[in-house]
């Protein structure tokens, strides 16, 4: 009798610890349920689920909604969207598991191009333009061809690269790029006006093998969506993409991760949150399947570190640029910057140059700097490359400010090299042991001599910084994270290249 009794007491605390512990960071709904969509596509689209056709559309500015049933998590939906002439576009907004998403770079990428509505699918990535020469940089010349036509003779002859030059001369090769960048892509094609096909000794070069990539081309105008939605196209290296792309879009998992919010912790995850700015912006911009926990943010992050400081931009620069530096180069220099011997002086330096000069400074050349970014040294295919890309322009600016202050800070260090002339040789690629020395002194410098100089710079170095986390730390494209070595921080995984 004590044995069943003891029993049922067992039972009973079990059940009382199951119904009240507390469940852990992950929340699941049920395997398979019906998606509501609301698409727009420009000009025409056909929607597709497990092979199936489940809706289709003809009328650019018409809204359209359906329904797909039985549609389990992580799967895919396909949209084959054909711009017959001027912009094109695709923007999606659909209710599932009780929440609602909205299209944008984190869920919907362009897997690649389509000669017919069931033909076969080329990936066709624009890689950018390039220089040629008399000794040609792609070496087969297959003659004078539309681009699709180039695309389909390089697919069919197992070629990687093709390039359109002049308007329409299709050559092949199995590399590019020996002769570096060219911004002398601007003649029409022969054969379609309204798209580019390279120019004088220039080719519009594409990848047949790799995929696109996809971008935003405008946020929501239409109310008949959310202003989250975001049309999705493809950068097809001119203005509207013409023909008929294929686009995917993923179903979120049934998961619901806890992630830290909060930009001055070390835990921070800018992945779970669309403006990841402050820890206010960032809970208030939540994404879905994300939870923002403030209890998942342990460490505070020590932005004097300047090891961690200068990791953080390699990696960050190492994207933008394509730096190719490895673990071992960046451990090396930064082991580097300790071997620099440098000595601050006790000179006021908001007497000798005022904050007015240093803000005429600043504004004289801060657009010519962002223009050289965008046209030289960022390559074509890094522009919009991920939601990272929102926070691009404020990083851009705000390291740019950043450079001019170690240029003024650096009148009052002695140094072994001039750090004006150190910076303005370096300005892009601030990737020396010699800069982060710099910026090691500067913060030396800001906390022994507190002015208004040391308070700019360090306001200013702290949003650097912090925009520098966000960037490297943001989901980038699902199937580029990996190719481009960022942190991928989420629910979502990255896809082999």
């Amino acid at each position: 009798m004590k044995i069943i009794f003891l029993l049922i007491i067992l039972i009973f605390l079990l059940f009382i610890i199951h119904k009240f512990s507390p469940s852990n960071n992950i929340e699941h709904f049920s395997q398979s349920q019906p998606v509501n969509m609301i698409v727009l596509a420009d000009n025409e689209f056909q929607c597709f689920y497990n092979g199936i056709q489940v809706s289709s559309g003809n009328q650019w500015n018409n809204t359209y909604r359906f329904t797909i049933n039985n549609v389990t998590p992580n799967s895919k939906i396909f949209f084959g969207v054909n711009n017959t002439g001027g912009s094109g576009g695709i923007r999606v907004q659909f209710t599932y598991g009780g929440n609602t998403y909205f299209s944008d770079l984190s869920n919907m990428r362009c897997v690649g191009k389509q000669l017919t509505p069931n033909g076969t699918i080329i990936p066709n990535r624009f890689l950018g333009c390039f220089a040629d020469a008399g000794n040609r940089d792609l070496p087969f010349y297959m003659g004078n061809m539309s681009r699709d036509q180039c695309m389909n003779t390089a697919n069919s002859q197992n070629m990687p690269f093709y390039g359109l030059q002049y308007g329409g001369q299709c050559f092949l090769g199995n590399s590019y790029g020996r002769y570096g960048y060219s911004n002398n892509c601007n003649t029409p094609c022969w054969f379609n006006g309204n798209e580019n096909c390279g120019g004088t000794w220039a080719n519009q070069i594409y990848a047949v093998n790799q995929t696109p990539q996809t971008i935003i081309v405008s946020s929501n105008n239409n109310p008949n969506f959310d202003s989250r939605a975001q049309t999705i196209w493809v950068n097809s290296g001119d203005t509207f993409a013409q023909g008929r792309w294929l686009f995917e879009l993923t179903i979120p998992s049934t998961e619901k991760l806890d992630f830290c919010p909060d930009v001055d912790y070390e835990e921070f995850n800018p992945a779970g949150c669309l403006n990841a700015r402050t820890r206010a912006q960032c809970t208030s911009t939540v994404l879905p399947n994300y939870n923002a926990s403030i209890q998942r943010c342990a460490k505070l992050y020590n932005k004097d570190d300047s090891d961690k400081f200068y990791m953080v931009m390699n990696k960050l620069f190492k994207f933008v640029y394509k730096i190719d530096s490895s673990e071992t180069n960046v451990q090396t220099n930064i082991n580097a910057t300790r071997n620099i011997q440098s000595t601050t002086t006790d000179n006021c330096l908001v007497s000798r140059t005022t904050n007015t000069q240093m803000n005429t400074r600043i504004k004289m050349t801060d657009t010519a700097f962002l223009n050289r970014l965008q046209t030289k040294s960022l390559s074509p295919a890094r522009q919009g490359y991920s939601s990272g890309s929102l926070y691009l322009n404020e990083f851009l600016q705000s390291h740019f400010k950043m450079l001019e202050l170690l240029k003024i800070i650096g009148d009052n260090i002695k140094y072994p090299m001039d750090p004006k002339q150190l910076i303005e040789n370096q300005i892009v690629l601030p990737d020396s042991p010699m800069y982060y020395a710099l910026v090691k002194e500067s913060l030396k410098y800001s906390k022994n001599h507190r002015n208004q100089l040391s308070e700019i710079f360090m306001n200013t170095y702290n949003r650097t910084y912090n925009l520098a986390r966000i960037i490297v730390g943001t989901p980038t494209i699902a199937n580029e994270c990996s190719c481009l070595g960022l942190s991928f921080v989420g629910s979502q995984q990255c896809v082999p290249c």
